[in-house]
């Protein structure tokens, strides 16, 4: 059983390497989203800049998909994911006690 570290992980690192988990402890989520590139070579993109310094902890497994280590953090930080043909999307849910429009007649 191997462990790396996010340390330990070079700039060409790939799912090809072998491993066993990959643990991500007190990162913030940009940091986050520059591994997650490395590992599954596909663009992340966070959308609101302020949740940028946002941290968290949380293991990625062999088997584990990019949709899965998603869903993970967005649940995990209250976060919405998006995807296009090429990119992911992280940002902030919306909610209607935070957006209320008045208008006035």
């Amino acid at each position: 059983s191997k462990n790396i570290m996010i340390s330990e992980i070079p700039y060409n690192f790939s799912l090809n390497n072998v491993f066993d988990e990959i643990k991500i402890l007190d990162k913030n989520l940009s940091s986050v989203v520059e591994i997650l590139e490395k590992i599954f070579g596909q663009k992340v993109v966070v959308k609101n800049k302020d949740l940028e310094d946002l941290k968290i902890n949380f293991t990625i497994s062999q088997n584990q998909t990019l949709d899965s280590v998603l869903e993970v953090i967005s649940l995990t930080l209250d976060l919405k994911v998006t995807k296009d043909q090429n990119n992911y999307y992280l940002q902030k849910k919306w909610r209607l006690n935070q957006y209320c429009l008045l208008s006035v007649l």
